[in-house]
């Protein structure tokens, strides 16, 4: 009986098998970077998203903020070659504080014996806002309210003024009653016309 010799050794080719595992890791690790790209992408959107959300979130405060603080109920009006602002808002706290004020100096005069018919008063509440002259020079407009002790329901008198750089006092409007506001001329003030006309656009009149 003859005997089967087998080969010594077999080769085989797995080349085939190999690159088809190659090219599925490649495949994988694509994917992979592909999905963290669009992860990292959307992380980034999200960030930019709340970012915004917080700036307008305190844009709207800050913007809150201002209209408590500035009362701006104030509108300009333009009659002529007047310009001037007129306010609405309630100014019931500075009354309450005038009454007082009233029954104290009465009360006063009472206990030195004034005669009351030596004495005349008023009393005046002054708003000031702030402004910069063209000059760069920080100062303040100011209007006067004036008010008789026996009527405080509305200023017989309404007067706006700015200071300059030399603390000069210079007349803007002037308002009696409830007549319309008048203007001082701007000649020969000590502020140029452009200042003298911004600084009225200032004065707070009620109307």
């Amino acid at each position: 009986m003859s005997e089967t010799k087998l080969p010594e050794s077999i080769d085989s080719d797995f080349s085939a098998i190999n690159n088809a595992v190659a090219e599925d890791y490649r495949r994988v690790k694509q994917i992979r970077r592909y999905r963290s790209s669009r992860i990292l992408k959307r992380n980034i959107v999200n960030l930019c998203l709340l970012l915004l959300t917080i700036g307008l979130v305190i844009f709207l405060i800050s913007l809150a903020y201002w209209f408590y603080n500035n009362n701006p109920k104030q509108i300009i009006k333009i009659e002529g070659d007047e310009t001037y602002n007129t306010t609405n808002y309630n100014i019931k706290e500075d009354i309450n504080k005038l009454e007082q004020i009233i029954k104290d100096q009465k009360k006063f005069n009472e206990e030195k014996k004034i005669n009351p018919n030596q004495i005349k008063e008023e009393f005046v509440i002054f708003q000031r806002r702030s402004i910069t002259l063209s000059n760069g020079y920080p100062t303040s407009v100011h209007t006067g309210y004036k008010f008789k002790p026996n009527n405080i329901d509305y200023p017989f008198q309404q007067y706006c003024y700015v200071n300059n750089k030399d603390r000069v006092m210079i007349d803007l409007m002037n308002k009696e009653g409830k007549s319309l506001p008048t203007s001082y001329s701007s000649v020969g003030q000590a502020i140029n016309s452009s200042d003298f006309k911004k600084a009225k656009s200032y004065c707070n009149f009620r109307d």
